[in-house]
């Protein structure tokens, strides 16, 4: 089975979102492909990436995992104005690059907090283009 995660957060952002969706993942994958669609690290990162509009990372001995990083913003999350930049740029980029990722299964988590209905439209656009 394909399964697609989406949360903005994915290590090494060091949120309990991120840990938690790699913890997910690592477990799913003995199973299953994933695929994460996350966005650059923001949330007081081991380490920043450079800006890519799209960048894929294959985490060292899982070759059932592929992370997408889209070209978000990274701004620090103290400031709440450029958080939501940070949740709106995601947004942005992670919606059309979704669209074109094979899966069965779609799994959304809360960062942003409003990923929830942003998966379900994925998933609706998904399911109407293939049938």
């Amino acid at each position: 089975m394909r399964i697609m995660l989406l949360n903005l957060y994915y290590p090494p952002d060091t949120s309990a979102t991120a840990k938690m969706a790699q913890t997910v993942v690592e477990a799913l994958a003995n199973l299953h492909h994933v695929t994460v669609v996350a966005g650059r690290p923001s949330y007081d990162p081991a380490s920043r990436l450079p800006w890519k509009l799209f960048q894929y990372q294959q985490p060292d001995g899982l070759a059932n995992i592929d992370v997408i990083r889209v070209g978000s913003t990274d701004f620090p999350r103290f400031n709440m104005k450029k958080r939501v930049i940070n949740y709106l740029s995601y947004v942005a980029l992670a919606i059309p690059r979704a669209l074109f990722v094979p899966s069965d299964v779609l799994i959304a988590m809360t960062d942003p907090p409003f990923a929830g209905i942003v998966g379900a439209f994925i998933g609706r656009s998904i399911q109407r283009r293939t049938h």
